[in-house]
């Protein structure tokens, strides 16, 4: 599945209405930034905690992908993720718990890919995007016209 949403837990609790098998969700360590941003839990009683607490209460794990920045040489990593210092241990405990899991990236030069500007460019039609994704998976894209593909 290909979501986009941001409340990830309410995404969670959908695939949990049709599993009871363990629960993979792989981000890139800049959702994961993302996902400590408070903003998006207004309106929840228990914020941010009642957010994990719902996205975390049984065996689903997210597994976290390192990114850099177009032009920069660090590498943002589960290991050096900025968040905010008063949800630092909140991040701890989540690894050490294995919540959340690093991979290691295999090649270097897909960690400037975002996802974000494939599915744009993607949707504007045949270009830049393919480059991004394996041969096989953009010839899916192009021949099912997926994800908002357009061909014109």
């Amino acid at each position: 599945m290909i979501s986009d949403y941001v409340r990830f837990f309410r995404v969670r609790a959908y695939l949990r209405r049709y599993t009871q098998k363990p629960i993979s969700i792989v981000w890139s360590v800049r959702e994961l930034q993302a996902l400590f941003d408070e903003k998006y839990y207004d309106g929840l009683e228990g914020g941010i905690l009642e957010a994990f607490g719902k996205l975390f209460p049984d065996n689903t794990h997210v597994y976290v992908y390192p990114s850099r920045r177009h032009g920069e040489a660090e590498i943002t990593t589960l290991a050096n993720i900025p968040v905010p210092s008063h949800l630092r241990h909140l991040l701890a405990y989540l690894i050490e718990n294995g919540k959340l899991v690093a991979i290691e990236p295999q090649d270097e030069s897909h960690l400037e890919i975002e996802a974000a500007e494939t599915l744009a460019s993607l949707r504007r039609g045949r270009g830049d995007w393919e480059k991004d994704v394996p041969e096989t998976v953009a010839q899916r894209i192009i021949d099912g016209r997926l994800l908002g593909f357009d061909s014109e």
